[in-house]
């Protein structure tokens, strides 16, 4: 099943967060779940958590500026994401087959 366990571990360039995501199957649904949340370092404190729609892999890459996060897409997209709002900046589709 789509997708497989999936995750993510990345500090932000100005090593004051860390960057943790993860994809799963829900046991009962089926549905493949992803989570992203931000925390604190050294501290390990929550920051953020936040569930990314269910086409969404976590298998991505937090870029340069710490403020957005490329993820891939069940629908052969990479997805960026404001990781400010968590909202969808630009979806970039794969090649038509």
């Amino acid at each position: 099943a789509w997708p497989p366990d999936r995750s993510i571990l990345e500090f932000a360039p100005d090593g004051k967060s860390l960057v943790v995501g993860s994809t799963h199957e829900d046991k009962h649904s089926r549905v493949p779940q992803t989570t992203v949340r931000v925390l604190e370092v050294p501290s390990g404190k929550l920051l953020t958590r936040h569930k990314l729609p269910d086409d969404i892999g976590m298998r991505g890459v937090l870029l340069r500026d710490g403020k957005t996060l490329v993820a891939s897409s069940q629908f052969e997209a990479a997805v960026l994401y404001d990781t400010t709002t968590w909202k969808r900046v630009c979806v970039l589709k794969g090649e038509e087959k």
